[in-house]
């Protein structure tokens, strides 16, 4: 599995990010075993959507043939 660095914030009522080095991906928002919400990172590796359940959650990154998941992370 990739090491893939991801840059997050949870400002206001949004979740933005961006994937290191940029490319684009597949992001889920997981708040549990199922995705809350399907993302799309861009080609500069950016993405953007509604904020994340209260409580823990984590990304699940698909690029390429990567499956990458963060760390458990709080808003």
């Amino acid at each position: 599995m990739a090491a893939v660095p991801v840059a997050v914030a949870v400002p206001g009522t949004g979740l933005i990010g961006q994937l290191l080095p940029p490319g684009p991906a597949d992001v889920e928002v997981l708040s549990g075993p199922r995705a809350h919400a399907r993302l799309t990172a861009d080609d500069l590796g950016r993405f953007t959507g509604e904020a994340p359940p209260s409580g823990p959650f984590a990304l699940r990154l698909r690029t390429g043939g990567d499956v990458v998941v963060t760390e458990w992370l709080r808003a």
